[in-house]
């Protein structure tokens, strides 16, 4: 077990080189032995050798085709790769993963939805992971709400007044509340292109799919008004979520963001919580800290509706922003998550989003130069 363990722990504290050698050097002991397989293509994948990657996840399949661990992982190495064929059914294993961010929901006993009319029935769908992930899916929301009678969603509750307009008709249930309504069916919101049967390859639902409130945008205006002016307004996000097992690598030091602003914007934080160190550098750089003033996501949508552009680490924010339609800049580690891709500077995400990436692992100066700062103002709603 020990043996095993060296390798593994050098993945994840970002020693692949080393990690890579130790496999080899296993592989050449124990060449039929799976899980070493697909640990070598984690690794060739860390040091994004694709090919290489491909070929060890390959052997790894044949090996052990029936393995949870190795065809969730085989996901994200074909989502990575931008080659969904097969992804999202393979994406499905995550429920068998130990430690996945989603505990499986024991309190559903409904099928799984596969897709099929259910005109007749009636389907749950419900979050999972992080709020980034909900917003970048419920855009699939809308296409499933056609297929059934009715419908339930069960969300985060600071994500319900966001998204009710996608579903009208549609049941919102806020997670943890009130009991759910039995249904024909359930769904969690990433298993929604298998089951509507959709690919990277055709034409994405369309964007904005999010707005926000009525309400919230006059109390952004107003603070917009007061904080940021009329010139060119740039929201910030530098941290995500501290427990999100990538965030050392996403999560970018707020010194290093502040000295690369460039002088004539008025910037806006959007990050939230922000601890007393990073207040008092908001401060001195004269940088308004809205995201302090957010209740809920509805809040800070309106926020972002109010910017000219909003600039940001690989959080929530950053897909909120780009399901607005509002011009967003995605700053991103050497090794993206998997939506992200690679290689490109656009995302068929989200069509108003500009991807900036390190050249090297933690080299965020590396970033800086590819940012597109807004120069002028936009339109706003």
């Amino acid at each position: 077990m020990a043996e095993a363990l060296d390798h593994c722990h050098l993945l994840v504290m970002g020693q692949t080189h080393e990690a890579l050698e130790i496999i080899t050097r296993k592989l050449a002991q124990a060449p039929s032995d799976g899980l070493l397989w697909m640990h070598k293509a984690i690794a060739h994948k860390d040091l994004l050798q694709l090919i290489a990657a491909q070929q060890a996840m390959a052997r790894a399949r044949s090996l052990r085709p029936h393995c949870a661990l190795t065809r969730y992982n085989s996901a994200l190495l074909s989502l990575l790769a931008g080659d969904d064929r097969h992804a999202w059914h393979d994406y499905e294993a995550r429920w068998q993963v130990p430690g996945f961010p989603s505990p499986v929901r024991v309190d559903l006993p409904q099928p799984l939805w596969r897709g099929q009319d259910l005109a007749h029935g009636s389907l749950l769908l419900h979050g999972e992971q992080g709020a980034g992930d909900c917003i970048q899916f419920s855009r699939f929301i809308s296409q499933a709400a056609e297929r059934v009678g009715s419908l339930v969603v069960e969300v985060e509750a600071s994500l319900l007044p966001l998204f009710a307009p996608l579903a009208p008709q549609a049941l919102w249930i806020a997670k943890g509340g009130q009991a759910l309504p039995p249904t024909t069916a359930q769904a969690p919101l990433l298993s929604l292109p298998l089951a509507l049967g959709w690919h990277l390859q055709e034409p994405m639902p369309a964007v904005p799919y999010l707005e926000a409130p009525p309400e919230r945008m006059a109390w952004a205006r107003m603070r917009l008004d007061a904080c940021a002016g009329q010139g060119v307004r740039i929201g910030l996000v530098w941290r995500g979520r501290a427990t999100h097992i990538d965030d050392h690598h996403r999560s970018l030091p707020l010194p290093s963001l502040l000295a690369h602003l460039p002088p004539g914007p008025r910037y806006v934080s959007l990050q939230q919580p922000v601890d007393a160190t990073e207040r008092e550098a908001l401060q001195r750089a004269g940088v308004a800290n809205l995201g302090a003033e957010c209740v809920d996501w509805s809040d800070t949508a309106a926020l972002c509706a109010g910017l000219d552009q909003v600039v940001g680490v690989d959080t929530g924010v950053v897909h909120l922003a780009g399901a607005l339609g509002v011009p967003t800049v995605a700053l991103l580690p050497r090794v993206p998550d998997w939506r992200w891709q690679l290689n490109r500077r656009e995302t068929p995400w989200y069509p108003q989003m500009t991807l900036c990436r390190q050249k090297a692992v933690n080299d965020w100066n590396s970033v800086w130069p590819q940012v597109p700062w807004a120069t002028k103002p936009r339109v706003r709603p």
